[in-house]
């Protein structure tokens, strides 16, 4: 269940990269691993795909990125069109949502997500998709074909 953490290159030793439960790790969006984004920030991309679920400040992606914060900050509105929080809730409610559709429940996705509690997500969730988690694929279900597949009918 623990990996062992690990030590890079620099001397620092940092934690296993995270994964969500189908095991693979998330990824932002495949222009996030785009080769016409500065090397900074791809540096940046790359380290909160891998810590999403950890507290990651400005001042971390700053130094991973080689760049002060006030150089990354500008990076990432320029070329991503929002900021380095608003990168890191959107991964984060991302893995959130894959989550709560495969079954987990709001307190164990808001957790394995990266978010501090459920109010975290709950309210980031709000904010981005109109209407709390469970209400929220509660309408998914209602809205998809196949969602009364397999169920017996009320007539």
């Amino acid at each position: 269940m623990f990996e062992r953490q690990t030590s890079g290159p620099d001397g620092v030793t940092t934690p296993p990269p995270a994964r969500h439960a189908s095991g693979r790790e998330p990824r932002l969006s495949a222009r996030g691993a785009s080769t016409s984004r500065s090397p900074a920030l791809r540096r940046a991309l790359a380290h909160v795909e891998r810590h999403y679920a950890q507290r990651i400040t400005l001042d971390d992606l700053a130094a991973v990125a080689a760049q002060t914060p006030f150089a990354l900050i500008r990076a990432f509105r320029r070329e991503l069109g929002i900021t380095p929080h608003a990168c890191i809730v959107r991964l984060r409610l991302a893995v959130a949502l894959r989550l709560l559709e495969a079954g987990e429940s709001v307190s164990a996705a808001a957790a394995e997500a990266g978010f501090s509690d459920q109010a975290h997500l709950t309210r980031h969730f709000k904010r981005a998709h109109g209407s709390p988690p469970r209400r929220y694929l509660a309408a998914q279900a209602v809205s998809r074909p196949d969602a009364g597949a397999g169920r017996p009918s009320a007539g």
